[in-house]
């Protein structure tokens, strides 16, 4: 994967001179989990003033009005963005029959694979929750789970396919890195399991994005802080995009560094994808590196 030529513009003020509308994720980008990450609020803020359109996008295995309040809770309040899109919503939207993804699992009952507080996802669905992999119709992954989970035997003997609401491998939570329910979901696909992922880098999740911001392509960028599924997604749908380098690579590259080059290259070719800008993180006024 190539690096691209080297991007005039410095700051996301610049950004928003080029485009009018902007699908920001969430984790990474917005906050560690925990807290917001700093200047957020100062340049969502100037965002909307400076008129742009945004919506953010998540690969939360949550539902997106869980997401607006915990948001909320941080202090980032609903009039700084024009929607919300999340893997999670998107797999009850699905699996409500209001929208269609091809390859969805068909059964009424689902095992959960995750962290308790994450079960209640199909809630308010016809779709009852399986004691064992035995009854299960499909899998249900929000999460990640222990390797030697003894389910996974028996749901590839059956041949259980999987829903992945949540595709991010690992994600960083104030300052630890944790396994998300695409490790899982890797896993299961190895062993030979049919896996349906949901949300970035999928398309779906990028279209859902676009009708929010009702703006065409040409005009939308996409700010995220991991290849694999912000910039590879952004690559695929055809959008301009900008790689944070304060979220998940952050261990990875360091621009100060003579072999910075190198090592953005190597990272663009293992993900097989390479974004239009770099940020050092999502500030309004701070410029991002240019990738020479």
């Amino acid at each position: 994967m190539a690096i691209p030529p080297a991007a005039e513009h410095t700051s996301v003020r610049e950004l928003a001179r080029l485009y009018r509308g902007f699908i920001i994720d969430i984790f990474g980008v917005l906050h560690d989990g925990v807290v917001l990450n700093p200047a957020v609020l100062t340049t969502l803020t100037a965002l909307r003033a400076h008129g742009a359109r945004v919506c953010l996008l998540s690969n939360s295995p949550r539902r997106a009005a869980s997401i607006t309040l915990h948001l909320s809770d941080m202090g980032l309040y609903r009039n700084l963005y024009d929607g919300l899109v999340s893997s999670g919503e998107l797999v009850y939207a699905a699996m409500s029959g209001a929208v269609h993804l091809d390859g969805m699992p068909a059964g009424g009952r689902y095992l959960h694979a995750g962290p308790s507080e994450l079960c209640g996802l199909l809630e308010g669905l016809p779709y009852q929750p399986a004691s064992s992999p035995a009854e299960a119709d499909f899998i249900l992954a929000t999460g990640d789970v222990a390797h030697d989970a003894g389910w996974i035997s028996i749901a590839l003997a059956r041949n259980v396919p999987m829903i992945c609401a949540n595709p991010d491998l690992d994600v960083i939570i104030a300052g630890r890195r944790l396994a998300c329910a695409g490790s899982l979901a890797r896993r299961y696909e190895e062993q030979g399991g049919h896996v349906h992922r949901v949300g970035k880098p999928g398309v779906e999740a990028f279209v859902a994005a676009l009708q929010v911001l009702d703006l065409p392509r040409a005009q939308v960028i996409m700010i995220g802080d991991s290849l694999a599924t912000d910039i590879a997604g952004a690559n695929s749908a055809g959008l301009a995009s900008a790689l944070v380098l304060s979220g998940v690579h952050r261990d990875q590259i360091d621009l100060h560094r003579s072999a910075a080059r190198n090592e953005l290259h190597d990272l663009f070719e293992a993900h097989a994808a390479a974004p239009d800008y770099l940020l050092e993180q999502f500030s309004w006024d701070q410029g991002f590196q240019p990738i020479a």
